[in-house]
């Protein structure tokens, strides 16, 4: 055979090698990991975002055999890492823990810089924590239906805490007002804790707030909870009446996190990781390490977290638009 033909055949090789399927490519590597796996994390250490995915990556790393190192990249309220994410090579070193901003990305960044149902898959949800409604003690309010008359009687003139523009937070108090009729003022704030502190200080009316934050002034009388914001009551607060409950049913609103990939993944090393988390999500270490944030373990697979991310972009989509929410 001469050069001409041997290049030709080993080109024609190539070619046939280039059309296999990544799924089957990774069937003639089953030793996966033989290497470190990161997991980018868009928000600062010590948040939520980060006590979920190093409980995840701790378990991950002891029943994968391969250290898993959890990457912090923030900025954008997570934009850069969703955006690392979506141009990682799709097989399975390095991922993602998201976060519920995501599902609220598409409609209110604009120029967004990837494709979240394209280039980013879904594999496996770690839990979901509920905002509480608290009003200022002084407030004279207990239950959401005397707060939405004081409002009605004063329109425009009470206020609520916005401690991220275009977050869960913000969005929820708009759901609120749309749902119920009412009027209240945004007053932004450049975090949580400044927000909180209003709160405590009575400078605003009311506040959708993180529960792990929340519940502590409550609990010592500084905030009063009137509702929890998700479908169900929190364990970490069942005495907390839901929004469902207080006379708004379908309200539902929920911070989550969940370990995503590259859109491309081999199915079947998303359905393995899937069951890793899973069987991590069931351990009593992680689930205590969750439950200080006052997230709820959840179990679901790659298809069920999909179609949940879907649910909460339409959900969001539309408070935004009926809304008029801009991200500046």
């Amino acid at each position: 055979m001469n050069v001409r033909a041997v290049l030709n055949t080993l080109g024609f090789a190539l070619g046939i090698c280039a059309g296999i399927p990544s799924s089957v490519a990774f069937a003639q590597t089953p030793d996966y990991p033989v290497r470190p796996i990161r997991i980018l994390v868009g928000f600062p250490a010590g948040g939520p975002v980060d006590v979920a995915a190093r409980a995840i990556a701790d378990k991950l790393g002891e029943s994968l055999k391969q250290p898993v190192i959890v990457d912090y990249h923030p900025g954008a309220n997570g934009v850069i890492a969703s955006d690392m994410i979506a141009k990682a090579a799709p097989d399975g070193y390095t991922l993602l823990m998201g976060a519920s901003t995501m599902a609220i990305q598409a409609s209110l960044v604009k120029n967004l810089p990837f494709d979240t149902n394209r280039d980013i898959a879904q594999i496996a949800l770690v839990g979901q924590a509920p905002l509480v409604l608290v009003v200022h003690p002084g407030v004279a309010a207990r239950t959401v239906a005397e707060l939405v008359a004081l409002a009605k009687a004063r329109p425009g003139t009470l206020t609520y805490a916005n401690p991220s523009n275009g977050g869960a937070n913000h969005l929820a108090a708009e759901m609120f007002k749309m749902m119920s009729g009412t009027d209240f003022l945004n007053v932004p704030y450049k975090g949580a804790s400044p927000a909180e502190t209003d709160l405590v200080g009575g400078h605003v009316t009311m506040l959708f707030g993180a529960a792990p934050s929340t519940l502590p002034h409550v609990r010592s009388g500084r905030m009063r909870a009137l509702a929890i914001s998700s479908a169900r009551r929190s364990a970490a607060a069942p005495d907390i009446p839901t929004m469902a409950e207080s006379g708004y049913p379908g309200f539902d609103v929920a911070t989550w996190y969940g370990l995503m990939g590259p859109a491309g993944m081999p199915r079947d090393l998303v359905t393995r990781l899937n069951a890793e988390v899973n069987k991590a999500l069931a351990n009593s270490e992680v689930r205590e390490r969750l439950g200080r944030l006052a997230l709820e373990p959840a179990l679901q697979t790659p298809e069920q977290f999909t179609a949940f991310m879907r649910n909460e972009q339409a959900k969001w989509a539309k408070i935004i638009k009926d809304a008029a929410i801009t991200a500046d």
